[in-house]
């Protein structure tokens, strides 16, 4: 496939119109000693405020400035950057899928203030829903944690943390680019005069006309011509302090993404999603601390037309509760306990628009976590998480079907060892397991059959890491990983369960080479294979996952400029258990030039695939081509 030269006239124009822009204000770049601070507070992986070095396990933080630097329009493109993550842009209703370590979307629990998104029709996530402005930090702690938060946390937890504290300020943005891309944004907050109520108001839209992604039509296709999509995204987060150490916050966001094929394509879809959580946290004494969080996610409208056929909707709704409370037992014992309670209901339509399968599925939980602190250097946790998953209310094709009842315990051992101020280490050892989701046993979706037999899915992980700091503006982090699995996976015709292996290693450099220049370079390697697939294909490649992966990154800022620098390089990944058909090798390279005009004001330039790398990213059973060159223009305003 041929890619069109009139970008490279565009990108000029667009270069020319940053180059010639007015003189104006930028701040001079900090001189910190040390731009990753391995002393960043997480809360996600001990559900206890802990800094990165002190956390048994791998962390990683994207922070809102980090979304600013760099050329991210959607939380998925943010999150490829991420040591151990692989990000596959799909098309259509199936989105765009991840894999950390192996692990698919649905096996990786993904909370926004600590509410699920996972879906309970298909265990993934809505990427391109999410409100990027709204985010203060992005946590993502690797490896097994059912101890603590049950099912969907088999291969580590995703946290996105919206703002929590809401400085007055108000800020537009709108820009343009190929592919008929165009972007806006609006975002506010403020607090009251005695800073006890605070909010945060956002919205942002985004149309893509598209790109011809398979440039011949196939018989019968459904995806030839330009692939369109719209995104519309509004948020709303209040907070009120009652005192110091208690606070209330609701959030309430509400998204709406569509697309469609046009010139020939007939495959067009749509996910409307209202999103609603409320978190209450209140400091009891000074060992004490309670955590309250009620949320529920609205798929109001799920459904696709393929072929010119009717749509085919697949509404769900899921309420979950969760209310723990950290006590500090002592000097040497922080324990952490708390029950949780989730319910997914579904139902599928026909391309016929009549109901076909209705299904209710229900988890109840209790966990406990005891962090020991058995001397200054050395820190022990031991937890472990009781599930109770059953179903409910299930009717197929008129058939009513038997409820399901199955119960797992997910214990899991951490050691934390400081051996100075420039190395720590640890290590982890645990079970975990991810309960089927109503696609799996009871909705058929095209051609892919449902599974009423499916067992939930049972992990054993292993893992040892390192944080080291060289220098103060050298950090590195290391990971060796282990895990055992049986999987359930998406067959030829039929959801499938069977063993496999995944064994790898991470490794990440980050440095700060000056005062204006700091980058990055991290390396995946990720052996995952059946060691037992029904289907007689043992020693095979698990689908969707590469073997290697490598992400860098620069960023350079001086005066009125600030230059960022991405690259990833991913390796060759399958699609299917027979390992026939997949992803191709590739490597694609991103640039960011922002240019403050003023304080306020700042125009920035993006140009994703810079060298207009073509490679393919197949689907079902033809090939679809990513994006080539792609240029993009933005203008920011504060006030």
């Amino acid at each position: 496939m041929k890619r069109t030269r009139h970008k490279l006239a565009l990108m000029s124009a667009l270069a020319g119109m940053l180059l010639t822009a007015s003189p104006g204000y930028a701040e001079t770049p900090e001189d910190n000693s040390n731009q990753f601070d391995l002393d960043t507070i997480v809360v996600t992986a001990t559900k206890t405020e802990k800094s990165i070095k002190e956390v048994p396990a791998s962390v990683s933080v994207i922070t809102a400035e980090d979304l600013a630097k760099a050329n991210i329009k959607t939380l998925d493109q943010a999150l490829q950057y991420v040591p151990g993550m692989y990000v596959k842009e799909s098309q259509g209703m199936m989105g765009t899928k991840i894999s950390l370590r192996g692990m698919t979307q649905s096996q990786v629990l993904v909370l926004m203030d600590g509410i699920p998104l996972n879906n309970g029709y298909s265990g993934g996530a809505n990427w391109s829903n999410i409100p990027l402005a709204m985010i203060e930090r992005i946590e993502v702690i690797k490896g097994s944690f059912s101890s603590l938060y049950g099912t969907n946390a088999m291969g580590g937890v995703i946290n996105i943390i919206t703002k929590t504290d809401a400085k007055p300020q108000t800020i537009v943005t709108g820009g343009f680019g190929e592919n008929g891309t165009t972007t806006s944004s609006f975002f506010t907050s403020g607090q009251s005069d005695n800073k006890k109520f605070q909010y945060v108001i956002s919205y942002d839209k985004r149309d893509v006309d598209g790109y011809v992604n398979q440039p011949e039509q196939l018989p019968g296709g459904n995806r030839y011509g330009k692939f369109a999509t719209k995104n519309e995204n509004t948020g709303i987060k209040l907070m009120y302090d009652f005192s110091e150490g208690e606070r209330l916050s609701i959030l309430r966001t509400e998204s709406d993404y569509t697309y469609g094929y046009y010139n020939g394509g007939k495959d067009k879809g749509q996910r409307k999603l209202e999103l609603t959580g409320i978190n209450y946290e209140k400091k009891l004494d000074d060992t004490k601390e309670l955590k309250l969080h009620l949320g529920e996610q609205n798929y109001k409208k799920y459904w696709q037309i393929a072929g010119g056929n009717g749509p085919s909707p697949n509404p769900v709704k899921t309420q979950e509760a969760d209310i723990s409370l950290n006590w500090a037992v002592d000097k040497k014992n922080l324990l952490t306990f708390g029950v949780a309670t989730r319910e997914d209901e579904g139902s599928q339509y026909n391309k016929a628009g009549k109901l076909t399968a209705t299904a209710t599925a229900k988890t109840n939980a209790v966990y406990l976590q005891d962090e020991i602190t058995m001397n200054p250097k050395s820190t022990l946790y031991l937890g472990a998480r009781y599930d109770e998953w059953k179903t409910s209310d299930t009717v197929k094709n008129g058939k009513t079907l038997a409820d399901r009842s199955i119960s797992n315990v997910s214990p899991k051992a951490s050691f934390h060892y400081k051996a100075d101020d420039k190395v720590t280490l640890y290590a982890s050892a645990g079970k975990a397991f991810n309960s089927p989701k109503i696609m799996n046993v009871v909705f058929d979706y095209n051609n892919l059959q449902a599974n009423a037999d499916l067992e939930p899915e049972e992990m054993t992980s292993y893992e040892i890491g390192a944080y080291l700091s060289a220098s103060p503006k050298t950090t590195t982090k290391l990971a060796l990983f282990k895990n055992d699995v049986n999987l359930i996976y998406q067959g030829a015709n039929r959801w499938q369960q069977g063993d496999a292996e995944i064994c790898g290693f991470e490794a990440e450099i980050n440095h700060k080479f000056t005062p204006e220049l700091t980058g990055f370079i991290n390396y995946t390697y990720n052996d995952a294979k059946f060691t037992n697939n029904p289907n007689g294909y043992t020693g095979n490649r698990i689908p969707t996952v590469p073997k290697d992966t490598v992400t860098f990154g620069c960023t350079y800022a001086k005066d009125k400029w600030t230059t960022n620098l991405l690259g990833r390089y991913i390796g060759t990944a399958y699609e299917d258990e027979e390992n026939t058909y997949g992803f191709m090798s590739h490597f694609v390279a991103d640039v960011k030039l922002n240019y403050a005009m003023s304080k306020n004001t700042s125009l920035a330039l993006s140009v994703d695939n810079i060298f207009d790398r073509e490679y393919t990213q197949r689907v079902d059973t033809f090939d679809i081509y990513a994006p080539g060159r792609v240029a993009y223009l933005e203008l920011t305003q504060k006030f």
